[in-house]
């Protein structure tokens, strides 16, 4: 992700959650001076991807982009796509965008919850 799509992603979350009046509010008490409409967005800009880079450069891995055939196999296992998701329940509980239930459930593509994992996702 280049920092312009990275800049997008953060931007798009910041605007359709509650952080969004945070950011507003930030925005005001550190930059008094700064006057913006009511339909100008407060958007987070390249200064403050770059200081998440590198406050995050243990944690995240810069490098070049690669042919996606060469490493999709590397990097497409069961392994990494639980990980993934792990980290992505972790991150919307957080932010209480999600609730943790307390037992798994299986859905099928209209979203009935189902007791066959056969029925599960439309994969019959």
């Amino acid at each position: 992700m280049n920092f312009t799509e990275g800049l997008n992603f953060i931007n798009s979350l910041i605007s359709s959650s509650d952080t969004k009046h945070k950011v507003q509010s930030f925005f005001k008490d550190r930059y008094p001076r700064l006057t913006l409409t009511n339909n100008e967005p407060y958007e987070i800009r390249v200064g403050y991807w770059k200081r998440f880079m590198k406050r995050n450069k243990h944690i995240l891995k810069i490098s070049k982009g690669t042919r996606p055939e060469e490493s999709c196999s590397k990097w497409t296992t069961y392994r990494n796509f639980v990980r993934i998701n792990e980290l992505i329940c972790e991150i919307l509980t957080e932010e209480k965008i999600a609730i943790e239930l307390e037992e798994t459930l299986m859905m099928d593509k209209d979203c009935n919850i189902v007791m066959d994992e056969r029925l599960m996702c439309g994969l019959t």
